[in-house]
């Protein structure tokens, strides 16, 4: 965008920084209290496990909604919306004194805070060329990696002080402030509010466009069953170190600090790659390491060892691939697509989340009493990954050779 200078997208990825701490934290800085909350509510681990999978269907189902209307009426009436359903979402959550009622906050928190994320993405596309995606948006995902280490810190700490509700009282004043923030600061990056491609008749079509593109598919399958493998960690983390291993509360919170520091790595491997290979390439080293950290945490599984090690350091490396991912399927699912940014944003946003919502399900049913079960989902969506990519990508290959010849 031209009328956009190199300060103002300064400001503007900045305050995009603040607005993604929230999903991370509505997600995330309960987590500690899980065990403890299943004692509150009087109910099972598994129905318990649920709130993180009705979180992410909010998430997933408005999502579609929020991409679409943003290229229509714009990026920040959207967010502001979005930010005012989060602050009902986490009071009712704070609120709640059964079960059903605190599953209804989580969903109403997760179609709230949907809003930032592919909006979010929708504006970075809208500000830089495909490279320059790419690199902005791996800029944003190092800084957004440190949030899921310190969200389960910060929630087990309020916790122990306080108790479960204070980290969702916490989500509710952070919405206040990032709502000011976003109403003073933030301008309109959509300079093609109210066009024709943005109106419900050409939905559909759109739609039907993102679902016919090869590239759009395969780069969201990939991110996809990444974010699935992530989500299907997260939900079964407090209750393989906690309940099995023993780890206290805080020990579990302090222990995410080395799964977020191999999150890094791979943004800074991620970063001197970009330059050397193709973002194709790079999403394929990516997915390989996924399917040999997985085969390795499965094989570890069959001969019976469970200890922080054997649990820890295949999982590094398991992040280490999905941060070689996200940011360049972003990219490559959404360039192409500048006149439908909003639409191709729900649709990726909507492929992410919802493998999320199947394997955080999954997850709840199958026995936790080894790391087994979690390692065999990461090996089975790892392996459909690297697969449909490679054939993707050979796929391109007889296509430019064909026409060349």
């Amino acid at each position: 965008m031209s009328d956009i200078n190199k300060a103002q997208k300064t400001l503007i990825l900045s305050l995009l920084v603040i607005l993604c701490t929230i999903p991370s934290l509505a997600s995330d800085s309960y987590l500690p209290a899980l065990p403890l909350m299943t004692e509150y509510f009087a109910t099972t681990t598994s129905v318990l496990q649920y709130s993180v999978s009705i979180y992410f269907v909010g998430f997933a189902i408005a999502q579609l909604a929020y991409g679409p209307a943003s290229d229509y009426y714009g990026r920040k009436p959207l967010i502001i919306f979005g930010l005012i359903i989060a602050l009902l979402g986490s009071a009712i959550c704070a609120l709640s004194t059964s079960i059903s009622t605190f599953l209804l906050g989580r969903l109403v928190l997760g179609i709230g805070v949907a809003a930032s994320i592919p909006i979010g993405r929708v504006i970075l596309t809208d500000l830089y060329d495909k490279k320059d995606v790419s690199k902005a948006a791996s800029l944003l995902n190092s800084i957004f990696a440190v949030l899921p280490a310190f969200s389960p810190i910060l929630g087990a700490y309020l916790v122990k002080y306080f108790d479960w509700q204070s980290t969702f009282i916490f989500v509710l004043i952070l919405s206040v402030l990032v709502l000011l923030l976003i109403l003073r600061f933030l301008p309109e990056t959509n300079q093609q509010r109210f066009s024709k491609d943005a109106t419900k008749g050409k939905l559909l079509a759109n739609y039907r466009r993102l679902f016919a593109s090869r590239s759009f598919v395969a780069y969201s399958l990939c991110t996809c069953l990444a974010y699935a493998g992530v989500i299907a960690y997260t939900t079964s983390s407090p209750f393989l170190f906690q309940s099995l291993l023993g780890l206290t509360m805080e020990q579990f919170s302090w222990l995410t600090i080395t799964i977020t520091l191999s999150y890094i790595t791979g943004g800074w491997l991620n970063n001197r790659l970009i330059d050397k290979h193709t973002i194709d390439h790079v999403i394929a080293i990516g997915l390989t390491t996924m399917l040999l950290s997985s085969l390795s945490l499965t094989l570890i599984g069959v001969v019976g060892i469970l200890n922080l090690y054997a649990l820890v350091i295949p999982m590094c490396f398991f992040m280490v691939g999905t941060r070689l991912i996200f940011a360049n399927a972003m990219a490559g699912a959404l360039s192409d697509f500048r006149g439908i940014t909003g639409v191709a944003s729900s649709l990726y946003g909507f492929f992410q989340i919802a493998g999320s919502v199947l394997t955080s399900a999954l997850i709840g049913y199958l026995p936790k009493s080894s790391q087994l079960p979690l390692a065999l989902v990461l090996l089975v969506g790892s392996s459909f990954a690297l697969c449909q990519f490679l054939y993707f990508m050979r796929q391109n290959q007889l296509l430019i050779s064909n026409e060349l010849n």
